[in-house]
């Protein structure tokens, strides 16, 4: 595969992480009402000053004025239909948030659901020194969700990145590329918000020019985990498979580099340059080149190598050959490459095939997995369009959160509840994993019965199949989908997902270890299942069949924990679909 060919796969399936579409949105919340005059749904519930806020209800032809928290009253009012109204959030909002009122007359309604207040501002940006045209720049800071455009100075007035156009857009952190047409010199790059107010960037040179072609390696690498570093056969192992080290004081002292065998330790590519970063606060700095062209090929014929990087004035982490005639490596062969895993070779001129060779595995740091996330506000019923995924009529589609639009490989209807989520594109097993956020991180149970509800155990069960079973991984927890009312529900292929014979899962409040759901706090009276209270073979609260239940295998089976008695008097019921 080319050098060139090959970046514009990574970066459009960069582009698909940051391009999901959202088309419609849904709200089935009760009404508030009052004489006819009524609140069905307000959009967003979380504002800024100067955003657009829209109302739908009934009877609202007839207001006169729209109440904010604070009591800040706003009667210009932008009548859409007698059911629908618009109005822009003014100055001066309570910053707590609050109530939401309409008024006409000496009539009045307040919405059930409470309006918050956003406050955009910005914490970090990086690279924090200068940035030519194509530079990645990472920006966090804190509901940065409301910023819909850059403006960087132009040769030619000011050239603007709009938010559709950003690499990644949420509450926390912003990535988006320098554009062509930019202005030389120190300057402060301009965010604007939906309302029109401008956050100003610390100050940054910037180069009209590309500061080196960007190759695939852009950003922060460390090591990964598991062997990452040592021997395997040259031409044939694609890992470290003989001889092997992980991080710590066995690979700093291997490596004969203190500091960068640690977990610690990382190198940062940028542009042309390349960065290393040790534990101990030194760093070593160099240029490298990427070539996609220099591939090799194993005795059977098959590729081994996909590409090589050649570095200069800096080794990679650890660059250094450990045994006879000892010295720094600087030209590395390319085994694999994944937006999130880089694994290299070296050996040197004159190895055979099978004859001794030295192995490298990076992660990206941040990244442990294959999978690539993107943080939403979705609302149910509303159409989701994933863009970037060639092969995407081939992924497996949870039904518990998306169905797939008819006539259609790329858009789907969202099942769940309103919610922030957070969906991750698993590129290894094909399928979306889907999972409830509060405050950009795994969401728990509230006291109340909202919140999130999570899967853990073993007997089979996985998604999209039990390849990928959960075996007790807290971190492979599952999410249940939340469908209304405080229930929850996940949907399992017997054969598939989970065995026919035998299961044994359980239901947890959090993504890990923590608060469950024992035998005490939830019931069935499932035919199918056996709810363990540690004397009848299952432990409290872990799900078996019941004896002499076999599932159908093929069939799907849907498990709904209800709430809405407490999440003390929890009931589950199981249903063959």
């Amino acid at each position: 595969m080319k050098k060139n060919s090959f970046i514009y796969l990574i970066a459009v399936f960069f582009a698909f992480l940051a391009g999901v579409a959202v088309s419609s949105c849904e709200d089935s919340k009760d009404d508030a009402t009052s004489e006819g005059l009524s609140i069905k749904v307000f959009s967003p519930t979380k504002i800024i000053e100067g955003q657009e806020v829209m109302i739908t209800g009934t009877g609202l032809d007839e207001v006169t004025s729209v109440v904010f928290p604070g009591g800040v009253n706003v009667t210009t009012i932008k009548m859409i239909t007698p059911n629908d109204i618009r109005v822009i959030a003014p100055a001066g909002i309570s910053p707590e948030g609050g109530e939401l009122t309409v008024q006409a007359g000496n009539r009045s309604v307040t919405a059930r659901i409470p309006i918050t207040v956003g406050s955009p501002s910005v914490a970090t940006l990086a690279p924090g020194d200068q940035a030519g045209i194509g530079s990645e720049l990472i920006i966090t800071g804190a509901d940065m969700e409301f910023f819909e455009k850059a403006i960087f100075p132009g040769t030619e007035g000011d050239v603007t990145v709009a938010a559709i156009d950003f690499i990644r857009k949420s509450t926390n952190i912003l990535r988006l590329r320098v554009p062509a047409g930019i202005k030389s010199g120190l300057t402060r790059i301009r965010l604007v918000t939906c309302g029109a107010k401008e956050v100003l960037l610390p100050e940054l040179e910037l180069i009209a020019v590309a500061l080196g072609e960007k190759g695939p390696f852009e950003g922060e690498w460390v090591w990964a985990s598991g062997a990452v570093w040592g021997s395997g056969g040259y031409l044939g192992s694609k890992t470290p498979d003989w001889w092997q080290v992980t991080t710590g004081d066995e690979l700093d002292q291997w490596g004969e580099v203190p500091g960068e065998g640690t977990a610690e330790a990382g190198m940062v590519f940028s542009g042309p340059f390349l960065t290393k970063k040790r534990s101990d606060g030194t760093v070593e700095e160099g240029q490298y080149t990427v070539d996609m062209t220099k591939t090799k090929t194993d005795g059977a014929g098959a590729i081994w190598a996909i590409g090589q990087l050649i570095t200069q004035d800096v080794t990679v982490l650890c660059g250094r050959w450990p045994w006879a005639e000892q010295h720094n490596v600087y030209t590395y062969d390319i085994l694999e490459f994944t937006p999130d895993r880089i694994v290299l070779a070296y050996a040197p001129d004159g190895t055979g095939a099978w004859d001794n060779a030295l192995f490298w595995v990076f992660q990206r740091k941040g990244s442990s997995s294959s999978t690539y996330p993107v943080d939403l506000n979705l609302a149910q019923g509303q159409t989701v369009t994933f863009d970037g995924i060639d092969d995407i009529a081939d992924w497996w589609i949870d039904p518990d959160f998306l169905v797939r639009v008819d006539g259609t490989d790329n858009k789907f209807t969202f099942q769940a509840m309103d919610g922030n989520y957070r969906i991750n594109a698993d590129k290894t097993y094909k399928h979306f994993i889907v999972e409830v956020l509060s405050n950009g991180e795994p969401a728990r149970l509230n006291a109340d019965g909202t919140g999130a509800i999570w899967v853990i155990g073993d007997g089979g069960i996985g998604k999209p199949s039990n390849v990928n079973g959960i075996n007790w991984t807290e971190s492979k927890a599952l999410c249940m989908a939340p469908i209304g009312n405080k229930k929850y529900r996940i949907t399992l292929t017997a054969g598939s997902q989970i065995n026919t014979d035998a299961i044994n899962f359980k239901f947890f409040h959090q993504k890990g270890w923590g608060d469950e759901f024992t035998n005490d706090k939830i019931s069935t009276s499932s035919d199918l299942i056996l709810l363990g209270n540690g004397s009848n073979g299952a432990d409290p609260g872990n799900l078996n069949l019941q004896p002499g239940v076999t599932l159908e295998s093929g069939a799907a089976y849907e498990f709904v924990v209800d709430l809405s008695g407490g999440i003390n008097s929890a009931v589950l019921t199981v249903t063959k679909k």
